[in-house]
């Protein structure tokens, strides 16, 4: 779970142990919506040895939530969590090297990272894999074995993998894609991306057809509802 706008407050909690605090982190996130209290909790989760507690903690400090950005922290958190198991701690920490933040640039440790996110589970890590494979970074470039990745994190969940790969595979302009890039941006679009469901509905209207102007119609509302502007022309 990636916990946005949280602010480092290390003051003492009331909760005793680290399950207890990442628990009290938690409900302080969903119950009462007190980003302070929840990230103190999480701190001290974290330097009991919670490790998904320290998973948070490198989110945190990676994307600048409500503290001040510090790569060099987050790595150390996600290294903790990583070590321990933590898919999306191994993720992070891929994602960190493969950008040169906090530790100096790796991309086949970066990819190492991401194929094992991916493996156990992690869809953003399949993306992430995915693109290293594309792309040549880290390893020789595999554009089947990325498509097929892709796949992985499009059905795990991801929308920046469904995504991704209807815009590489739409760009090939091949006619046995066309389906399958509908497919992809039909799934992003469930995963509430909303430039996905206006592709569709381009790609519904192109149809010329009643059923697929009326999906068009349903799609575009959605588009729209969910926050792109060119949909609601």
């Amino acid at each position: 779970m990636w916990f946005a706008t949280l602010m480092f407050a290390w003051a003492a909690t009331n909760c005793d142990g680290a399950e207890a605090c990442f628990q009290e982190g938690i409900k302080s996130l969903t119950e009462r919506n007190d980003a302070v209290s929840a990230a103190r909790a999480f701190g001290e989760a974290c330097a009991a040895g919670h490790m998904m507690a320290c998973a948070n903690r490198g989110v945190m400090l990676e994307r600048g939530d409500g503290v001040t950005a510090d790569p060099k922290k987050a790595a150390d958190a996600y290294t903790k969590a990583c070590t321990a198991g933590q898919a999306i701690a191994c993720v992070g920490l891929g994602r960190l090297l493969a950008n040169g933040k906090g530790l100096p640039q790796d991309d086949a440790r970066a990819i190492g990272l991401f194929e094992a996110g991916c493996e156990a589970g992690h869809a953003a890590g399949c993306t992430a894999w995915a693109k290293m494979l594309d792309g040549g970074f880290g390893v020789e470039r595999d554009f089947e074995l990325a498509v097929s990745t892709y796949h992985r994190g499009c059905d795990g969940g991801d929308a920046e993998a469904c995504v991704t790969l209807a815009r590489r595979l739409g760009a090939l302009q091949r006619s046995d894609y066309a389906l399958k890039v509908q497919g992809l941006w039909s799934r992003a679009c469930l995963l509430d991306e909303a430039e996905a469901c206006f592709r569709e509905a381009q790609l519904r209207e192109a149809e010329e057809t009643v059923d697929g102007r009326r999906a068009a119609r349903e799609l575009r509302r959605r588009a729209c509802s969910l926050g792109f502007l060119d949909a609601c022309k």
